[in-house]
């Protein structure tokens, strides 16, 4: 989640610098280093360091101010090399450490954030922020009960801290309470109406409620607000797709595109529309991408496998049924479609043999007992070949449990 420098790196910046008044042109670098303008911020606090007036805490305190700019524009490296700098200084500086936890989990180094995160709360146990970012990482890791402990108490620190109910939501919708999620959502909204992720979460909650105008106001909504906000366009894409407004969800999927050209989601979700569109050759372009971009994913391959079987290219199908299935010996699918590839080759042995693996990994699984009734139709055994139509319309029969 992004964290907004006016509000969710606050703390440091809000310290006060301790000593005498010095000069004017120094006071107004001190007043540009905790500047909300990233660059004006960096640019002051880098004077105040170079001036060589100002030392102990106060000079621990610039630094904790530059590396909340740094941290903002991303540039997480310096930033935490201004942490580290402040800590040189003055050890236990609890809201430096929660800063430099802030950047380590946004370059990814979750144990380094949370060696922070829990020193910083044993320094000062009132630290909120501290708790929330903290519960974010153990949502993130599906530790959703440590989660929400830090959550609820991050709340009960400060019951008006938008973020923490944004989290704690977050997790309920993974912990599938959607109910739960969405009541998080609104109080996190009505903290913060510009707070474009919770938009995006509720509106998601609202598509599949049904709840078409919240949905779209809220996903119109966000995007006004944060129109590179990546999640923003993929959440709106899908609300058009599942409105079969396929011109409009490829449109949004091909923004979220621009933002994160190594988006696998992205490529994918806009190739199903351009399946759905029954433009083959448009989705075989995106899940060609997808496939570069995640050599190694099953799923991708099973898909341009689907699309290669929809344009007649039975060999190319098969080559990426094969490989699906060289990566997850459990993706039934795959057995499954090429399975009929081979029925339809009349290579009858080999789509037995994959309908069998097919039905052995899903064994209510209809389709598949329908095929293989064709194949042992087509080599004379009309008795299993019965059976299994009989099979395949049995109650409790499944198209997929996917």
């Amino acid at each position: 989640m992004r964290h907004d420098v006016t509000q969710r790196l606050a703390v440091v910046a809000m310290l006060a610098f301790g000593g005498p008044a010095a000069a004017q042109t120094l006071d107004e670098q001190q007043k540009n280093c905790v500047s909300p303008n990233l660059d004006l911020r960096i640019d002051g606090c880098t004077a105040v360091i170079r001036s060589g007036q100002v030392h102990g805490e106060p000079l621990a305190v610039v630094l904790g101010n530059r590396g909340i700019g740094y941290t903002a524009k991303g540039q997480l490296d310096r930033a935490i090399q201004d942490f580290n700098d402040a800590l040189a200084i003055k050890p236990g500086f609890a809201p430096v450490l929660l800063r430099r936890g802030i950047a380590y989990r946004r370059q990814g180094d979750l144990p380094r954030a949370l060696v922070d995160f829990d020193e910083a709360i044993r320094i000062n146990p009132k630290l909120a922020e501290a708790y929330t970012d903290r519960g974010g990482i153990y949502s993130d890791k599906g530790q959703y009960d440590r989660a929400i402990l830090d959550l609820d108490t991050a709340i009960q620190i400060d019951p008006k801290s938008a973020t923490a109910y944004y989290y704690r939501g977050l997790t309920y919708a993974k912990e599938h309470n959607p109910d739960g999620a969405l009541d998080d959502y609104n109080e996190a909204i009505k903290l913060n109406p510009r707070l474009a992720e919770a938009l995006v979460n509720r509106g998601s909650i609202y598509n599949n409620r049904h709840m078409d105008h919240q949905a779209l106001a809220d996903l119109n909504q966000a995007i006004e607000i944060a129109p590179g906000l990546f999640m923003a366009f993929i959440a709106r894409g899908i609300f058009f797709r599942d409105h079969g407004q396929h011109d409009r969800a490829i449109q949004d999927f091909g923004a979220a595109i621009a933002i994160d050209p190594t988006s696998v989601r992205a490529y994918h979700d806009r190739a199903e529309v351009y399946v759905r569109s029954n433009k083959p050759d448009q989705a075989l372009r995106d899940f060609d991408t997808v496939v570069r971009l995640a050599p190694n994913d099953a799923e991708s391959y099973y898909n341009r496998g689907v699309v290669h079987r929809i344009m007649g290219q039975t060999d190319l199908a098969i080559a990426d049924f094969d490989r699906t299935i060289q990566i997850d010996s459990r993706y039934f699918e795959a057995f499954n479609n090429r399975a009929y590839l081979f029925l339809s080759r009349k290579e009858f042995d080999k789509a037995i043999k994959d309908f069998d693996e097919a039905i052995r990994l899903h064994p209510a699984y209809p389709n598949a007992y329908n095929g293989r009734a064709q194949a042992y139709r087509a080599i004379g055994q009309q008795v299993k070949a019965d059976a299994d139509v009989a099979k395949a319309r049995q109650p409790g029969a499944q198209a997929s449990p996917r």
